[in-house]
């Protein structure tokens, strides 16, 4: 890594963390049996796991793990079953350089348990997300899916998101969906 770029990454960590310093905590919300808030930071292992579990080419290292200790009530969404005491769905946010320009915040993950798919937890998740960042003057969230994840897309799109354009900048496939939900009509 050159100088040049670790001052730009610096930067762009700072900036990222002014953002996190704005947002408040994640509001609860209950539903079906579920219930959905911002993640706590004794759950942060468990929110680790969970991600690995369901995105195994996915990597979180130090500095994600550090980041989330301490933004996690404010930009990962859980939904935890009230039966089973145990975390069911998850949905991380997280700013990157387009997103801080662009005053957006964006969708890096969102998974849920196998045998709670289908029932609507990733859509409510995503509603509560959206109700979370429009309150707090974000105006859209951006996200990314694969083409031939057909059940995200479809969440994605009962909660707002359009698709903006195939692929994403900077990579050489058109494999996945570069999407944004407006929030300024949720204000």
């Amino acid at each position: 890594m050159t100088l040049s770029s670790l001052c730009s990454r610096v930067a762009t960590v700072r900036r990222e963390l002014s953002f996190y310093l704005e947002v408040g905590s994640i509001p609860v919300s209950r539903s079906a049996g579920v219930l959905y808030r911002g993640a706590k930071r004794s759950e942060i292992f468990r929110f680790r796991e969970f991600y690995l579990t369901h995105n195994p080419e996915g990597t979180f290292g130090c500095f994600r793990l550090l980041l989330c200790l301490m933004t996690c009530p404010k930009l990962v969404v859980v939904a935890c079953s009230v039966e089973q005491k145990k975390l069911i769905g998850v949905d991380f946010f997280y700013f990157n350089e387009r997103d801080l320009e662009e005053l957006t915040v964006h969708e890096g993950f969102i998974g849920v348990a196998r045998c709670f798919e289908g029932r609507g937890i990733a859509t409510s998740m995503r509603f509560l997300a959206k109700l979370h960042f429009a309150s707090a003057g974000i105006s859209g969230i951006s996200s990314r899916i694969s083409k031939d994840n057909f059940a995200s897309m479809a969440s994605a799109r009962k909660a707002g998101f359009k698709p903006v354009c195939l692929g994403a900048e900077n990579e050489k496939t058109n494999d996945e969906y570069y999407l944004v939900c407006d929030l300024e009509s949720v204000k």
